[in-house]
């Protein structure tokens, strides 16, 4: 029996496992450090990523998502990212 799915607002469009492909980048390493403070907290990520070798797609943009955040700088194998090098947006 299908049951319709609930239509929810700004959420995530659905996808379908048979629409599933690996992501073009692996996620080895993640570190995080977080200095709380009740009207600016500021949250450092160091990531490292790596191309996935099973991807069907190879050589495509990495995109970052994230909500209320402000970018404050990117740095590529240790030297920061010229402004032209991304994009980011709101």
């Amino acid at each position: 029996m299908n049951h319709p799915q609930p239509k929810l607002q700004n959420a995530s469009p659905l996808i379908q496992l048979a629409d599933y492909r690996p992501s073009a980048y692996l996620v080895d390493q993640v570190d995080m450090l977080i200095a709380l403070d009740p009207t600016q907290t500021r949250v450092v990520v160091t990531s490292h990523f790596r191309p996935n070798p099973e991807a069907s797609q190879r050589g495509v943009s990495l995109m970052l998502d994230g909500d209320e955040l402000a970018l404050v700088s990117i740095l590529l194998d240790g030297r920061p990212l010229a402004s032209t090098a991304y994009s980011a947006a709101p």
